[in-house]
Order: structure tokens, then sequence, then C-alpha cells
């Protein structure tokens, strides 16, 4: 059966272009679906074919547009799923009743099918800065994870927009909801539900730290919760990335306190870590094989050069800087395969296509790197002002928008 497929994009720190297929069968999950911010493979790459070369928004004869919906643009990636297309975006915008919102479209027609509606308190966030986050969806069972911009998690029905389930991070787990309004992206692993925030409370979680949680996916029941580093110098909106090394799965997130975690999905128990940065890390890990690719564009643990992109090994354990920062010794075990620093990739995750990384970085500049080594392929390409979202790779085109511009 011929499928209707369409580009939606977003502009968004940790945004991804995305490939959106309606499916043929809406009771079953689509091969072709795209149920996390960077797709199926968490690596922003979509296997579909017969894209187009070129793009035309304005309608009418010669373009290729087949819907839009005012209103429904957002900060987050869209995910589709079963036909469907889910986001969260901003209620009622610039009025006294806005708040945050879970949208449902039909993502052949573009039709409202839902909206799960809910205020923003507790949290000084402004409201453009709403809405921040994208939705997971699991396949298996069609439902909808969503972390509003305050710290209310939600398990929706994804067919019908109502909570099964809802955990108010910020006052069960002293979420911080900052005026920066960053937020984390959650991801589905088995049975589980996980995600990441900078929390304080009392006793052990006295201090603030940034957090990783393990959530039963069917009844929102805390099974794990793990501590990074403690007073982290930000919070992020950092997605997790999920691998498997040596036959072992594992959760690969960036972290406030500036350090690269591999944890074990069923129990949350610290498999390696790896320092990357000073501050936080807000990119989502990009695995190709053994191996990780991640950027930053802070200071860097040493010296005053900003930005850096890393090339890690990913089937190591312990501590896999390779040396002490703090005190320049060398550790025992080293998973750092090539670091070359001066790069500000710190916005845009990384996007991997046979042996060349296309790294795009804050200030609106393209990198091409040679994924083996590290070194630039060529000059870097100038795309604009800053790149928020990151690159799509789909039927041999690069998809990817910067914040005035989109290319292909």
């Amino acid at each position: 059966m011929k499928r209707l497929w369409h580009l939606l994009f977003s502009f968004a720190f940790l945004a991804c272009p995305v490939a959106l297929a309606a499916a043929a069968d809406e009771s079953k999950a689509d091969p072709l679906d795209w149920p996390y911010w960077r797709g199926p493979e968490g690596n922003g790459i979509s296997r579909e074919t017969g894209l187009p070369d070129t793009i035309s928004l304005k309608g009418g004869p010669g373009s290729n547009l087949l819907w839009k919906k005012e209103g429904a643009a957002g900060r987050g990636t869209p995910i589709v799923l079963r036909g469907k297309i889910y986001l969260l975006t901003r209620d009622n915008p610039g009025t006294p009743l806005e708040r945050e919102k879970v949208m449902c479209l039909d993502a052949a027609t573009g039709e409202t099918v839902w909206e799960n509606k809910f205020n923003v308190w507790s949290s000084s966030v402004p409201d453009t800065r709403v809405g921040w986050s994208s939705p997971v969806g699991d396949p298996e069972t069609g439902k909808i994870y969503a972390l509003g911009v305050n710290g209310l998690f939600q398990c929706l029905d994804g067919e019908t927009g109502k909570a099964d389930w809802a955990v108010p991070l910020h006052e069960r787990y002293g979420l911080v909801s900052t005026y920066g309004g960053r937020t984390n992206y959650p991801i589905v692993v088995d049975d589980l539900v996980i995600l990441g925030a900078v929390t304080v409370g009392w006793g052990e979680n006295g201090l603030p730290a940034h957090r990783i949680f393990g959530f039963d996916k069917a009844t929102g029941t805390l099974h794990w919760q793990v501590n990074t580093r403690l007073r982290p110098e930000d919070t992020i909106h950092s997605g997790p990335t999920v691998a498997v090394f040596n036959g072992e799965k594992m959760v690969l997130t960036g972290s406030g306190d500036g350090w690269v975690y591999a944890l074990q999905p069923q129990t949350g128990k610290e498999i390696w870590k790896y320092h990357l940065s000073r501050r936080g890390v807000n990119l989502s890990p990009t695995v190709d094989g053994d191996m990780i690719f991640m950027g930053h564009s802070e200071e860097n643990p040493t010296g005053t050069v900003m930005g850096a992109i890393v090339a890690l090994k990913g089937n190591l354990q312990g501590d896999i800087t390779g040396i002490n920062y703090a005190t320049g010794k060398p550790l025992p075990v080293k998973g750092e395969i090539w670091r070359e620093i001066g790069m500000g990739v710190g916005k845009s995750s990384i996007l991997k296509v046979g042996d060349r990384l296309y790294c795009g970085d804050d200030s609106g500049k393209m990198y091409v790197i040679d994924a083996k080594t590290g070194q630039k392929i060529g000059d870097r390409v100038n795309l604009g002002t800053i790149n928020f979202a990151s690159p799509l790779y789909a039927d041999g085109k690069i998809y990817h928008l910067e914040k005035s511009r989109w290319f292909v």
C-alpha cells in the first residue's frame, strides 16, 4: 500500500526533523514509526525512501505541502506512532489561561484527535519555553509518555489521551524547574520508562544532583534512581540513547555535571562514566557499533578552549576518561578514541552517515568530521545563526534546520 509521507519540523535545542508515516493499520505499530525524538534507532536516521529533494511550504500548484496545523508547533520534536502524531506544546499562548498540553494529530490529515491539557505551577519558567521536551511512544502498547516543563510526568492512552498514571516529579522528588526551561526527554526501555532531571529533597537526596529515574511503564512505580555527581553546574535537556555493547544493554545519557554515563536499564547500576565537560551535557549520544560520539560547547575539563567532539569506546567499565583531571594522573581504563577541542557542538546532536560525522555548532556552522580519526573534512559550512535542531538522514539526503532556515 502506498504510504502518505510528509515532513514536519520544529525548532528545539534537541529537535530533529521527522519523517512521518501514516500507518496502514492503526492497531499495529509500523516499522517506520518515529516513537522517539531521534527515531526508532536513536540516531536521527530514517530508512524511508522516495522522500522529496525540495520542499515547498506555501501550498498551491507545484507544492508538496499536504497540510499544516496552525498552533501545533513547539520547541520539541513530534513523534509518530500508529498513524498519529504526538507533541508537547503551549495551550492558549499569551493569555491568562495559558498552560501546557500534549497534542495528538492524525498523521494523514493533521486533524486534532485529542488534547491533554495541564497547568504549569511551582515553576519560574517563561511561557516561551513551555513545551520544551518531546514525548516518547511505546510501540508495544501504544502508550505515550510526556514530561511537562514543571515536572508533571504522565503515561497517556495513545487513542484517547486519558492519563493511565501521573507523577508530579517536582512535588514528589524535588525536580528543579528553572527559568531556563530545560526539560529532559524520557525513553522506553523494556518494561521501564527512564528519564533524568536535577532534583533536591531530603535525607540522602538532600543535596541537588542530576538524578536518573527508572519507572515501571505500566504503573508509574519507581523502580530505581541513581545520583550523578552532587551539586551539578546545570540543568540540561539531554535525551538518553539505548545501546548494546558485548551483549549488554545500556542506557547512555549526558548529565548536568558534565559527565556521560552508561547505566544498566533494569537496575540503574553505573557501568561506566566519562568526564566530557565542566558544565552540563545537552546532546544525546550517537552510537554506531562499539563507538559513541558526543559533543559540548562549554568549558573543557582543562584549559581555556571551549567545546569538543569525542569518540568513545562503549564496551568498557569504570571511569573511562583515561586521566584524572584533578591530579593529571592516568586512570586504569581509557575509553577515549579521539578528542577534538574547539568545536562548540552543544545543542545539535551528532549525525553519523557512513564514515562521516555531521556536527552542527552553536554558531550556525556545520562541521564534517572523519568518524575514525576526528579530523575535519573540508571547510566548515556556514548555515546561518544557531543550530538548535539535529540533522536527519533519509533517502540519501540530510534534512536540517537552523534557527532561521532549513536545508536539504
